[in-house]
């Protein structure tokens, strides 16, 4: 037990540390563009159907980024009061700015992490949402029993996640750069993958041991379309997603795999009919979960 605690420890160490490098380019390549759009718009349907015309409640985001999908909810429920939070410092620091940009003084934010909400009194949030967070999250069950104390009785918990790579095509093509920037080189796996819980099945299990009853999992569409420098700079980039492994690489002595790596991109993309007039678009499937604390 120690053991495991250590290592929840470790790996949300580095996740901090590695969301406090690329948070910037995350918020404005990703969530500025409206890259998250379709996800916002199914957190937001499934929270003012549950508010319905309720005209006073807080909202915790967690995993919050650079502000999604805190800050398009508070725009679309200007009763709601939303407290945005994320692990990282540096992409709390973003969202005040974003809230500036959409003409939003509804959301308030401050760091924390979801697998420990101890600056939350129990009993205090009408809903708990999280985007795209819970598979990098090394104790994710921890997590949802906190979502579930810092909820009101009859509170909603909505949390959105990617479907298995089969329907994941953005996914698909992080993995094929990945391989082809490798070549012969095992780079080490991470079981806190994009698609980690692409099988509903285990979080359905594990909200209902948190507590959580009428819990459901939904499938929607969340494609994309990305210009080719935006893509670049969100993979491969200073700050991009795959800036660990490519800095693994460059320690084994591919010295020029920075160089390599935005012509592996283009590579790929063209090689799976992907990239058009310079831009790449993906179907995507996404899972959003939804459960009440009674």
């Amino acid at each position: 037990m120690e053991a495991q605690q250590q290592d929840v420890e470790r790996v949300t160490v580095e996740q901090r540390s590695r969301w406090d490098s690329s948070s910037q380019s995350y918020s404005e390549v990703v969530i500025r563009r409206g890259t998250m759009e379709p996800n916002a718009r199914q957190v937001i349907a499934a929270a003012q159907q549950h508010f319905q015309n309720s005209t006073d409640f807080w909202v915790l985001d967690v995993a919050s980024n650079g502000g999604n999908p805190a800050v398009p909810l508070a725009k679309a429920m200007p009763h709601a009061h939303v407290v945005a939070t994320d692990l990282s410092p540096v992409a709390v620091s973003l969202i005040s700015d974003y809230a500036l940009a959409e003409g939003v003084d509804n959301v308030e934010s401050q760091p924390a992490d979801a697998q420990n909400l101890e600056q939350f009194h129990d009993c205090s949030f009408g809903a708990v949402t999280c985007s795209y967070g819970l598979m990098f999250m090394p104790d994710h069950a921890r997590a949802l029993r906190e979502a579930y104390r810092v909820l009101k009785p009859g509170g909603l918990y909505v949390a959105s996640v990617w479907a298995a790579l089969d329907n994941f095509q953005f996914g698909q093509m992080f993995v094929e750069v990945l391989k082809a920037l490798a070549g012969d080189v095992k780079l080490p796996s991470s079981p806190y993958t994009p698609w980690r819980f692409g099988d509903p099945l285990q979080l359905l299990q594990d909200l209902k041991a948190a507590n959580f009853s009428n819990v459901e999992c939904t499938p929607y569409s969340h494609d994309m379309t990305w210009t080719l420098p935006d893509l670049i700079q969100f993979q491969v980039g200073p700050f991009g997603q795959s800036r660990p492994s490519l800095e693994r690489l460059k320690a084994l002595g591919r010295d020029n795999v920075d160089e390599e790596a935005p012509k592996v991109v283009r590579s790929v993309l063209e090689k799976q009919g992907m990239l058009k007039e310079g831009k790449a678009h993906f179907e995507n499937t996404a899972l959003l979960f939804t459960a009440i604390k009674q």
